[in-house]
């Protein structure tokens, strides 16, 4: 019923971007891969051309991206992150969940070098620079992950997966 309703909407306006992102994710949830995967792309195109990059909020795709985390579609979530960074190369929180979605697909080198550049771009970030150390934990530079997770606990003292990682470092 409710994919019914955005078929519809969608062909009433096709260009209507969030229809075409909440039934691309439905349908990669509901096992119709290459469509929903399609959708999702064809979204962050129509929003691209209509969003300036200067004033968009990358966080306005947190929904999506936590949908896709949630149902554990790592492999659908890096193909839509990686074109929202063609889209907003800037855009340092895409960055970083690309970098996290590495880390869960166990592409560390990936995963290191999103999450580094996330924190290129926000360097005081504290949750980037976790991040960071995260992918380096995970792929055993424990040297490496040591400064980004004290670097974030000392920005965010109170960040209860920094201090896992951290408790994880000193194990």
């Amino acid at each position: 019923e409710e994919m019914a309703a955005l078929k519809e909407i969608i062909r009433l306006h096709p260009t209507y971007y969030p229809a075409l992102y909440h039934l691309g994710g439905l349908q990669v949830a509901t096992g119709q891969e290459a469509e929903g995967q399609n959708l999702l792309l064809k979204a962050v195109d129509l929003m691209a051309k209509r969003e300036d990059p200067a004033t968009f909020e990358p966080k306005s795709m947190d929904n999506l991206i936590e949908f896709l985390g949630a149902n554990l579609r790592y492999d659908v979530a890096r193909v839509f992150l990686e074109r929202l960074i063609e889209r907003y190369p800037r855009a340092a929180y895409f960055h970083d969940e690309l970098g996290a979605t590495a880390v869960c697909l166990g592409d560390e080198v990936t995963a290191i070098a999103m999450a580094r550049q996330a924190v290129e771009l926000a360097p005081q970030n504290a949750h980037f620079l976790s991040t960071l150390g995260w992918a380096h934990l995970a792929a055993g530079q424990l040297d490496e992950a040591e400064p980004h997770l004290k670097r974030s606990l000392a920005l965010m003292p109170t960040n209860e997966v920094t201090k896992g990682n951290c408790e994880v470092l000193r194990h």
